[in-house]
């Protein structure tokens, strides 16, 4: 089960969604006294996640860190006010974790850590306002070293890489305005978001003659949902957003590992249901701060509980 928990960290800590680059901040030029976006960001997020072997005779957790920063190098304007941007992503990521029998007490630890980086896109209908319309997608590769150590065995070490692939599109309405001069918003956002998750494992072969292979790459992740969220003037420069997200979630494969021709699969990753929570605030000109926590649950007792903070800045 070690073996399948490295592989599915590998191919998740690459996969990003548009909120993590979107923390972008809007705000009024000094000089000019138009409204600008800031393409700086950085993206922090943990988590902890448990889960069950299709046998049900095994269990685990682990516990994540990744983070992610990066921005445009290019632009254009479309339209009269949207916006095409192209930028480079990169990031490090660690996990760890234990998995144990319920029948005989043994347990194995698993971790890995390794660097991604990358490109993204993102087009916006209208960019000074992040209404109506948005297209993202992401590329991100990823180099990861991995350890699995069984009790009173000897450490085993192999090398995880490959590709990530995300595209992903929605469309932000306003359904209320109200407020001092209409200044607050009420908007909701449907969503949809595909990702080809390509992170493969080396074959190993353990100090003991054992021959392992891992299945699961070449999975593609999709998540179907929407979120609400109030837009909220506090001052000239200052906005707060807090919101809400629930989402489908949907896996092609399991993530699985063979060890001597038997095979062993993660369960319940297949079909899960997810819920975020959080708040988005411009707190001055220059930065603008989104933190949310959530959870994903799934069957077997599947869940992945989780944290993220996001920073953007203006320069």
């Amino acid at each position: 089960m070690a073996y399948a928990w490295n592989l599915r960290l590998a191919n998740t800590l690459g996969l990003t969604r548009d909120e993590q680059r979107a923390g972008v901040g809007v705000y009024t030029d000094a000089i000019t006294g138009k409204r600008e976006t800031s393409d700086m960001w950085m993206s922090h997020q943990g988590h902890h996640v448990r889960s069950k072997d299709s046998s049900g005779q095994l269990g685990g957790q682990s516990n994540t860190y990744s983070m992610q920063l990066g921005g445009s190098v290019w632009s254009w304007k479309t339209g009269d006010d949207g916006k095409l941007a192209l930028g480079i992503q990169g990031g490090y990521g660690h996990a760890s974790g234990d998995s144990h029998s319920a029948l005989t007490g043994y347990r194995t630890r698993s971790s890995l850590s390794g660097y991604s980086t990358g490109l993204y896109g993102t087009w916006r209908e209208h960019a000074d306002t992040q209404s109506g319309a948005y297209v993202s997608t992401s590329v991100l590769y990823g180099w990861y070293r991995n350890q699995v150590k069984g009790d009173d065995l000897a450490a085993e070490k192999y090398d995880s890489r490959g590709a990530t692939v995300s595209l992903e599109g929605g469309y932000d309405y306003a359904i209320w305005q109200g407020g001092e001069l209409k200044s607050d918003s009420l908007f909701i956002r449907p969503h949809a978001q595909v990702a080809w998750m390509g992170v493969k494992a080396d074959e190993h072969r353990e100090a003991n003659g054992t021959r392992v292979t891992e299945q699961g790459d070449g999975n593609v992740f999709s998540r179907v949902g929407g979120r609400i969220w109030l837009d909220r003037k506090v001052s000239e420069n200052q906005r707060v957003q807090p919101f809400v997200e629930a989402s489908w979630l949907h896996n092609t494969r399991d993530f699985c590992s063979s060890m001597n021709g038997v095979r062993d699969c993660l369960a319940g990753d297949r079909n899960q249901a997810e819920v975020l929570a959080g708040v988005k605030g411009q707190v001055s000109p220059q930065v603008a701060v989104t933190a949310q926590a959530g959870g994903q649950f799934g069957r077997e007792g599947s869940r992945d509980l989780s944290g993220m903070l996001n920073v953007a800045v203006t320069f």
